[in-house]
């Protein structure tokens, strides 16, 4: 009785590290395009754009929240 309960101890703790373990971070693929990296990039016309709100500009990245 006493081994099994021990046994059952371990498993748990050891069912406890793998998930912690495997549950920290997102997993993602990263799929390489070719065929699209010859491409030119196309010019937003301005009247285009939405004026409601503030747009920075392109490729900006609003970082302070990242490091958060």
């Amino acid at each position: 009785m006493d081994t099994s309960k021990k046994f059952l101890q371990v498993l748990l703790l050891a069912c406890c590290c793998v998930f912690v373990i495997k549950n920290d971070a997102v997993e993602a693929s990263h799929n390489v395009y070719p065929e699209f990296q010859s491409l030119a990039a196309v010019k937003v016309n301005q009247v285009h754009r939405t004026a409601f709100h503030f747009q920075p500009p392109s490729n900006w990245i609003n970082g302070w929240y990242y490091f958060v």
